[in-house]
């Protein structure tokens, strides 16, 4: 189970649009937001989607959060991976639902309380072309303690959570094969 797409939820879609395209270079073209929602914008790098930006949610809004970026996880089962973690104490925000046609999504948050979106179906993007062409290539997870979440990851996802050998404050997580 990978790290498939992110997106950005923001109270100004125009100035992030605006700052994305000077300090990344990224590009909105209109003609491809025709078969999304007309408040979602594909950031592009060159010809390829790297991530999306939309407004920010009205109940988001009511409760001032700030904008944020939310990471998809891409899973085979979206069911049984959202009854996995809720077994595994996430709190469950959002149950699955449909992402388009032939999608669902659904909205985790971990012991420790951080964020992400299960997914279930297509890929935003061919494997070989997520490391060519974006930056999802990266993600971090800030906790307190990683005693908190090692077992909630390692269960959910098979992902392994090994201490960096150059900085004992630092864990390095790698899917499984």
């Amino acid at each position: 189970m990978s790290f498939i797409w992110s997106d950005l939820s923001t109270y100004s879609p125009e100035k992030a649009q605006k700052f994305y395209s000077a300090s990344m270079g990224w590009s909105f073209p209109a003609a491809t937001q025709e078969t999304l929602q007309a408040d979602y914008s594909l950031c592009f790098n060159g010809k390829t989607p790297v991530a999306g930006i939309y407004p920010m949610p009205e109940f988001f809004r009511t409760i001032n959060m700030p904008s944020f970026w939310m990471s998809y996880i891409q899973v085979p089962s979206i069911h049984a991976t959202f009854e996995l973690a809720a077994s595994l104490g996430a709190r469950c925000e959002l149950e699955p639902a449909p992402f388009d046609e032939q999608s669902l999504y659904a909205l985790i948050r971990d012991p420790a309380g951080a964020g992400f979106t299960l997914y279930e179906g297509p890929g935003f993007l061919p494997a070989a072309e997520h490391t060519a062409h974006s930056s999802n290539c990266n993600h971090e997870l800030h906790v307190d303690s990683i005693e908190a979440v090692r077992d909630f990851y390692g269960k959910l996802f098979g992902w392994s959570i090994i201490p960096d050998p150059h900085d004992s404050a630092r864990y390095h997580i790698f899917e499984s094969p």
